[in-house]
């Protein structure tokens, strides 16, 4: 028996940047895919740095003001070299 589940979270490895548009926000940039981050913890916020990360997609409904593109919501994040 095969049971299908999907998930909306997923893993991402990438690096930490800092967006100036708007007022600013953080992203992960994965091989030049953007994920937009609505929760990152501050000790994270350092551009630059890799880390690997679980997101889960930001409910449709949630308003932000930066109106670029989807942002996602960190469930966990670790510092990797």
């Amino acid at each position: 028996m095969e049971i299908k589940i999907d998930l909306p979270i997923s893993l991402h490895i990438g690096t930490i940047e800092y967006e100036n548009l708007e007022g600013g926000f953080w992203r992960l940039n994965e091989n030049n895919t953007i994920y937009n981050l609505n929760n990152l913890p501050h000790e994270f916020r350092q551009e630059g740095i890799r880390v690997a990360i679980l997101l889960k997609k930001s409910p449709e409904d949630v308003v932000n003001i930066f109106m670029n593109g989807i942002f996602y919501e960190v469930l966990s994040i670790k510092k990797i070299d």
